[in-house]
């Protein structure tokens, strides 16, 4: 069963949520001596990565850092999710154990099929893919880059997935799928809005397809997943 924590301070909310992330990495850390992070871009986890770069007890030589989804750009193109998480933890970067990305000057094909294949070779080692998947939610429902009534969300082979969402202004996308994002010890799901919380009121009504809204079945399959919920009231 998802839980869910509603935050009416943004500072409150990015202060809490790097905290449990923190907390999360050390006891993984502690248990195996490895960490396998997916993270997502955006503008809402970007402070929550900023403040983790500041922390001075995270063993980054030890975290596995994953992208969740792409846009089929340069990443030194601004609306790269690769180049933003790049650039929000700076130096800190180069101590990652490893940074996995999808190679975007590769053909799209070849590029998901790398990042499958990589995938598919860390499944094999342990219980879970990830010990901690960072997601979103658009207004439409969409997760990662799993958008309403793709065919990709049928996809249960892979772990990497490419789609045409039209959509987006950069239509052509690539994206973990529910078979990886399912395959992780814990889910945050941060959500930032009164759009967004109108959005999962109607995610978690009744008789709702995960075609029409995906993010619908990682609340429903996943059982370590926590929603946050941000409405600032300074913005209101």
């Amino acid at each position: 069963m998802s839980k869910l924590l509603k935050f009416t301070h943004s500072e409150d909310f990015t202060t809490e949520i790097a905290y449990l992330i923190q907390e999360k990495i050390l006891n993984v850390y502690d248990k195996n001596g490895l960490v396998r992070l997916a993270l997502s871009g955006g503008d809402t986890p970007l402070p929550i990565y900023e403040k983790l770069a500041q922390s001075q007890v995270i063993p980054w030589d030890r975290v596995e850092i994953y992208q969740v989804d792409e846009r089929y750009v340069d990443s030194t193109n601004p609306d790269s999710n690769q180049g933003s998480i790049s650039k929000i933890f700076g130096p800190v970067c180069s101590f990652f154990k490893e940074f996995v990305t999808w190679n975007t000057m590769l053909p799209i094909q070849e590029s998901s099929k790398q990042y499958n294949q990589y995938l598919e070779s860390v499944a094999e080692e342990d219980d879970f893919l990830f010990d901690l998947v960072i997601l979103g939610m658009g207004n439409d429902g969409h997760t990662a880059s799993l958008f309403p009534k793709d065919p990709a969300l049928d996809n249960t082979q892979d772990w990497s997935i490419f789609s045409l969402n039209t959509v987006s202004k950069t239509p052509q996308r690539l994206s973990l799928t529910y078979k990886s994002l399912l395959n992780s010890d814990d889910i945050f799901l941060l959500l930032n809005g009164e759009e967004k919380l109108k959005t999962l009121d109607k995610v978690l009504g009744e008789n709702i397809d995960f075609h029409n809204f995906p993010i619908r079945k990682i609340i429903d399959e996943h059982q370590n997943t926590t929603i946050f919920i941000l409405i600032d009231e300074q913005n209101n």
